[in-house]
């Protein structure tokens, strides 16, 4: 366990030897240092498709034979906290298809392993998921008058809509 302690020992002795008692020594634990690796099946998935999310906590120093199953990891997706735990003695964790990114847009997904007596916190890994919109394409159609006039303005308004399209996850064909 961590913390501050202090240490001695003593013998009470025996009926030819006199007992004995050391001086006090200080000692300090430390929680050991640890990481979290993360892993998306997808960076990008449509509205209510499920993903899975999983990863790897470590320890440092890692002792063979440590168990580093039932350790709390903490999945931040979106403004959502979700405890899971680490479902193995080497460290894995995994949410299986979540489904619960209903609105289109861009979600940070964040683990967190949770301090314990024996570990540091680790919160340094973030990762991004696009939620996108139930349609996969789009046809654009530009007009034009005989004389060509306006072209310019017509072409503006068509390469907005292609922009907003394509920030909405619909692929640019260039045709």
């Amino acid at each position: 366990m961590h913390g501050r302690w202090k240490i001695n020992t003593s013998w009470n002795g025996n009926a030819c030897l006199f007992g004995a008692k050391s001086n006090s020594q200080d000692l300090t634990v430390n929680r050991a240092k640890t990481e979290v690796f993360l892993d998306l099946t997808s960076d990008a998935v449509k509205v209510g498709d499920p993903f899975s999310i999983g990863g790897i906590f470590e320890a440092s120093p890692s002792c063979e034979g440590n168990d580093l199953s039932g350790k709390n990891i903490m999945l931040s997706i979106g403004n959502t906290n979700k405890i899971i735990q680490t479902n193995d003695s080497v460290g894995h964790f995994q949410l299986k298809d979540y489904d619960q990114l209903n609105i289109p847009g861009s979600y940070t997904v964040k683990a967190t392993f949770l301090q314990d007596d024996t570990y540091e916190v680790s919160d340094n890994v973030k990762m991004t998921i696009n939620i996108l919109e139930a349609s996969s394409y789009a046809i654009i159609v530009q007009g034009q008058i005989l004389s060509g006039e306006g072209t310019e303005s017509y072409s503006k308004t068509t390469m907005f809509v292609r922009d907003q399209l394509h920030a909405r996850g619909i692929p640019d064909s260039g045709r």
